[in-house]
């Protein structure tokens, strides 16, 4: 049996036709002693070579023949595979040109010693970074090598199976097997070398396609108004939670697991409610603020939403919440308000003012409450849930098919009942509860994968662009396949003059929002 983590060395194409399996080895990344690392050296260098000799094989030539001549041919754009561009940085031109030849010849089973291979990438790793070690540069290869005839499937199945389409797939499957390799690594294919984990893996969180940010991200900006520090705390990979009073409410901070990949200090800065007051002017002059309070991260920001949860007896049913930014303007945060609790997310250093209209005639704000001037260029789409709005987001059209900023279709899932988390190169949604998701008739294609449950059920594009509402560059997917995907579970929608109405009925104690 190989290890559940790791995906079926055996292929449709070759493997599974010829009836031959290898057993996958597993390297311990915290191996040092020179015997055992050689000893894990010479069993993956041994699969290196078995793996060539079935592809190069009559009947492996015959099955993968097809895919190998594309992955071989000379105007394949292995850049594109490693970093997803061809427009690199500096230390990208380093690596590429320390590395592209033994990786190319490791993608393309071309290496005729697979010992002076091996030694050569971890003599090319140390040099461009000497904290990598020797037996996480093994642990990172064998990764590539347990899913080198998975990934040959895929291809066999593109259409049209060319060079752009196989760097294009190929460096979805790179990110992928970076995202279990150590930051060291990481860096030197352009990661920070944060990781998250999901669907039971570890994924990459760092820059994706195109310099484009791997998470969707949320309408809010750095503020910086609130500056008296009222409690600090450490976090890390462990999930946790903060409690702390701000005028007689109480606030918890939820800390998923793997928010962070290293360990943090998180800063809760609070002021007074006269501090809010100054910006609650022009369209906001009817709000009356309520809590005032800052987040702040000493490094990377968290790489999942991290949840807010306010209680307060008084707190009114039409109450709001906001960021600040720098410049003092403030943006509509999207929050769930019930029985005298507010919920919503933070995913970076933020401000925030909890206000509520200060008369019955204010009424409250939508998020976004309009179109404004600056969504020109973008179309704007509406999201129902059973017939009742829920947001107005920027939309793109392209290709004949809608896009939509996945941070804010999230948050509307949230509310029905799924969990759904990105990590950049996955959309990992878990059903409700009850649920029973058909996986019948599924088609990857290629893309950024949907994950239901933590079973792939399609890949699909995604276009990055600046959200007109928070000026940041986020995550854009066409809301046709998000609607296939739900109607696995029994989640029906429909699509009509820019409204995209989602039906709970199927769904097992589905709240109507």
């Amino acid at each position: 049996m190989r290890p559940k983590t790791l995906r079926q060395l055996g292929v449709a194409v070759l493997i599974g036709l010829v009836s031959y399996a290898i057993p996958a080895i597993t390297v311990e990344a915290a191996t040092t002693n020179s015997t055992d690392l050689q000893q894990s050296i010479t069993q993956l260098a041994n699969e290196i070579d078995t793996l060539s000799a079935i592809a190069n094989s009559s009947t492996g030539s015959s099955l993968a023949g097809s895919v190998l001549a594309v992955l071989r041919s000379p105007s394949m754009d292995w850049n594109e595979v490693l970093f997803g561009t061809d427009a690199l940085t500096p230390g990208e031109q380093q690596t590429s040109a320390a590395l592209s030849v033994d990786v190319t010849q490791l993608l393309t089973l071309q290496s005729s010693d697979a010992q002076a291979l091996i030694h050569s990438v971890i003599q090319n790793m140390e040099s461009l970074n000497n904290t990598i070690q020797p037996s996480d540069v093994v642990t990172f290869l064998q990764n590539i090598v347990n899913h080198a005839y998975s990934e040959m499937s895929a291809l066999k199945a593109l259409q049209p199976l060319n060079e752009t389409t196989s760097a294009q797939q190929l460096h979805t499957a790179f990110d992928g097997y970076l995202a279990s390799a150590t930051p060291a690594i990481q860096s030197l294919f352009g990661l920070g070398g944060s990781v998250v984990a999901q669907g039971g893996g570890v994924s990459t969180v760092g820059v994706s396609d195109a310099g484009a940010p791997s998470l969707p991200t949320p309408p809010q900006n750095t503020g910086g108004a609130f500056t008296t520090v009222l409690q600090t705390a450490t976090v890390n990979l462990a999930a946790s939670s903060v409690t702390q009073s701000v005028n007689g409410a109480s606030f918890v901070f939820t800390v998923p697991a793997h928010a962070f990949a290293t360990t943090e200090t998180l800063t809760l800065t609070g002021g007074k409610a006269s501090d809010a007051a100054g910006v609650l002017t022009a369209t906001y002059a009817g709000f009356e603020p309520l809590y005032t309070f800052g987040v702040f991260f000493s490094g990377d920001a968290p790489m999942v939403p991290i949840s807010v949860q306010v209680d307060a007896q008084s707190l009114p049913a039409n109450v709001q919440v906001f960021s600040v930014a720098a410049d003092g303007t403030l943006t509509a945060i999207p929050a769930t308000v019930a029985g005298g609790s507010i919920t919503f997310s933070l995913q970076a250093d933020t401000d925030v003012v909890i206000a509520a209209p200060n008369s019955t005639s204010v009424q409250p704000i939508v998020v976004p409450s309009k179109p404004v001037p600056s969504w020109s260029g973008y179309v704007t789409e509406a999201i129902q849930v059973n017939g009742k709005p829920q947001s107005e987001v920027p939309g793109i059209v392209s290709g004949g098919t809608t896009y939509m900023p996945i941070w804010y279709v999230m948050k509307v899932l949230d509310a029905i009942g799924f969990q759904n988390t990105w990590n950049g190169q996955g959309w990992y949604l878990v059903a409700p509860k009850g649920s029973n998701p058909d996986f019948s008739h599924v088609q990857v294609g290629t893309g950024k994968g949907i994950y239901l449950n933590g079973k792939l059920i399609e890949r699909v594009p995604i276009k990055v662009a600046t959200d007109p509402t928070s000026h940041t560059k986020t995550t854009y997917m066409p809301i046709w396949y998000v609607m296939q995907a739900l109607h696995r579970v029994n989640v029906t929608s429909s699509w009509a003059h820019s409204v995209w109405n989602i039906q709970t009925t199927g769904i097992v104690n589905a709240s109507s929002t």
